[in-house]
């Protein structure tokens, strides 16, 4: 479920700026998936 969750992020990242600062996007997915975590 969370897998899911990472690529939809991810996407949209992705379609929001096409070549995406890469250490950026990963400090954001960190994010959302302790937020996912903090929810369980």
């Amino acid at each position: 479920m969370t897998i899911i969750w990472l690529l939809f992020d991810l996407a949209m990242l992705m379609r929001r700026n096409p070549r995406p600062n890469w250490s950026r996007v990963y400090g954001e997915i960190a994010k959302h998936h302790n937020l996912s975590l903090s929810i369980r």
